[in-house]
Formats: structure tokens, sequence, C-alpha cells
């Protein structure tokens, strides 16, 4: 078991495609029907480069930040059921070792730079949205499928085809809180030749950029949709390669494949079968920064001015009008 200060849990990764007028706000109702009863008792929502603020969860409220969130007036949403994210380590281990505890972050933001063209990187991949999920680690069993971890994947297996999803996986979840949660994920780093751990840490939004044509890593779900599979080499190879219970067909060219009966294991022969599917997914992987860097290179907008204080001016009016159009939001 891991020391007290280290969180287990569940973890789910979502990325979509956004634009002005559809934010796939959708997909996160259908996400927190899952809840029930959960009460949520925090909330902090507004426009990322325009102010967001924490707020005591209000329930007669929050349909009008659904509201705003699907207009695009707001692009950020965090939800988490606890009084307080200034907690120690021990107190959000034990906080997530009780069922009703969950947190959500979502983003759905669009790149608008007025008057302005778009990098070559944003051109190619378009605005992409992305949801994560913290889900307690009691709500799924050891090397069985339960009633919780059954209605999860029975929405996700709609929702991936129905809504157009870019990319999603589930995998168990191990972080160090606060320290995981900013930077580079290394716990995959650590984990990913064995069976894989995630911290699911913030560097997933880089990479929830590239998830129409790649995808972060082998995990215990893994939703592909039509690019990644034509690159792995079609649906023929791989319905060939896996064995029927490990490979579902969702339809409209899009596939899951898992590694087992649930994202918790204790099976020996679990390493084998995560390092076989590792190898398959290897043409579509995009497991580390410098990868990033290397196969797609930052680029600036053609019109961009090449003077360093003319990029400042554009970037200061560009967070002004957005801080401008936030400053005096109110629920």
């Amino acid at each position: 078991m891991p020391p007290p200060s280290l969180t287990r849990f569940v973890g789910l990764y979502a990325s979509f495609p956004v634009e002005e007028d559809e934010r796939k706000t959708e997909f996160l109702n259908g996400l927190l029907g899952l809840e029930g009863n959960t009460k949520f008792r925090r909330m902090e929502t507004g426009l990322l480069l325009g102010k967001v603020r924490w707020l005591p969860f209000n329930q007669a409220k929050f349909p009008e930040v659904m509201r705003r969130l699907s207009s695009g007036e707001f692009d950020w949403l965090q939800l988490h059921t606890l009084r307080t994210l200034e907690i120690t380590g021990p107190e959000w281990t034990e906080a997530f070792e009780r069922p009703e505890s969950v947190y959500i972050i979502w983003k759905s933001s669009t790149v608008n730079r007025e008057g302005e063209k778009k990098t070559p990187r944003e051109e190619r991949f378009g605005d992409s949205g992305r949801v994560l999920v913290h889900y307690p680690i009691v709500r799924f069993d050891i090397d069985s499928e339960s009633a919780f971890q059954a209605r999860l994947m029975g929405y996700l297996h709609r929702a991936f085809v129905e809504q157009g999803l870019h990319y999603a996986f589930v995998n168990e979840g191990l972080w160090n809180y606060p320290i995981d949660m900013f930077g580079r994920d290394y716990r995959y780093d650590d984990t990913c030749e064995r069976v894989p751990l995630l911290a699911f840490a913030t560097d997933l939004h880089t990479y929830s950029y590239f998830s129409k044509e790649r995808a972060r890593g082998v995990f215990w779900a893994n939703f592909l949709n039509p690019f990644h599979v034509e690159r792995l080499g079609g649906v023929d190879r791989i319905v060939r390669e896996f064995p029927r219970e490990t490979v579902r067909d969702l339809g409209s060219g899009r596939f899951l494949l898992t590694a087992g009966p649930s994202p918790r294991t204790e099976d020996v022969h679990a390493v084998e079968r995560y390092q076989r599917l590792r190898e398959f997914l290897a043409p579509i992987l995009l497991e580390t920064p410098t990868q990033i860097e290397a196969e797609y290179p930052s680029q600036p907008p053609p019109d961009y001015p090449k003077d360093p204080w003319a990029l400042k001016r554009i970037l200061d009016r560009d967070i002004a009008k957005a801080k401008r159009a936030a400053d005096d939001w109110t629920l």
C-alpha cells in the first residue's frame, strides 16, 4: 500500500473538439448525472483569460453556470466535494477513501485572436476542450466490474460516439497532493513499463491539444477515434490482434481497447497485457513533452510581428479584452 500522503483514485480524462458555438457541455451534464445524490461543496468557474472565482456550490444557481459554459461566456469549471482545497495530503487521501468524494475539472476555451491568423498547429488540430475526473478508488472493484464502473463505461461508450469526442481514457491514479497537481506527470514516466499509473496532472492540458491524432499513453481503457484506428492499421488489425473481451467496436469507426476487467488489478499477468497494448498503440503514443516538440514544433502565426514589444502589446490587448468581459459577472 502507498504511504498515507499518496492518494489512490480512478481517473477519467476526455478530450473533445470545441468551437465558439459548441462547447460539448452535454458531455459534462452526462457525467454529473452519474453522480446521483453527490453533494458538491465548492466550485471555481469563470473565464480563464478573464476572471475565475471560487464560490460555495449552489444547486439553484448551477444551471446558470452550465448555460454560461455552453454559450462560451465561461470556459472553466472545477467542482469538488471538499469544503476547501487548502488541506493536507493525508486529509485529501482520507477524503478519497469515501465513495461520495469526487473532483472534476472542465476546460472548453477557444483560440480567438481578433484579426490574426492561427498558428500551423492550431490550423491542424483546431480547438480542444478537456475534462478530468477523480473518482474514489472504492467505487471500483479489484479485477471485476463494479456497479459504478458499469454505469460509467456504459455512458462513455455512448457519448464517445454520439458527441464526437477526440479521445478518452480511464486508469488508476496516484498522486501526492498538492505536489503532483502541477507540471509533468512523473507517475506515468515511472510506471509506463509496468502497469501504468497517472497523477492526472496539469500536463494533460498540453496533450489534449494533440488528441485528435495522438494518445497520451497506454491505460486500462483507451477510447480511439477513426484517425487513431487508421494509423494503427485499421479495424481488421485491431480485431485480429486482440481477444474479443478486450476489444469493443463502438461504431462509426471508433473502438475501445481495455487491459482487463477493471482499472484496479492484482493479476500477475497484468504487466504483460499492458505492455502488449502499449506496443500495439506505439504509432499514436505521445508520451513525453520532448516528443511533442520534436514532432510538432511550435511556430507563431505567419502574421505575428517579430518585434517582441509589438507581440507583448497584442497579448496585453487580448488579456485586457477578456478581463473587461468578465470583470463584473455575478450569479
